[in-house]
């Protein structure tokens, strides 16, 4: 998601008994620090389309997030160079 101080900040969405000093540990040893997600968003579960797949337009609902507006901002971008 876009961010005031670096080009883009990292959100993820989690399900489960989780919380976001539970994400920062998986993350500590695994990633750098600079990629660290730095919003955690717990759901009770991921929706998920009638093929199981996690279905992105409920995720941004839920999140409210419009990645897909930001995918497409980003695309215009790479368009004009």
């Amino acid at each position: 998601m876009p961010s005031e101080l670096t080009e883009e900040d990292l959100l993820v969405a989690v399900a489960g008994q989780v919380t976001e000093p539970d994400v920062h540990a998986w993350c500590r040893g695994r990633l750098p620090r600079h990629a660290w997600p730095r919003y955690v968003i717990v759901l009770d579960a991921l929706p998920r389309n009638a093929s199981t797949k996690v279905s992105k337009p409920d995720l941004r609902r839920l999140t409210g997030v419009d990645l897909e507006h930001l995918r497409r901002k980003d695309h215009a971008c790479e368009s004009s160079t």
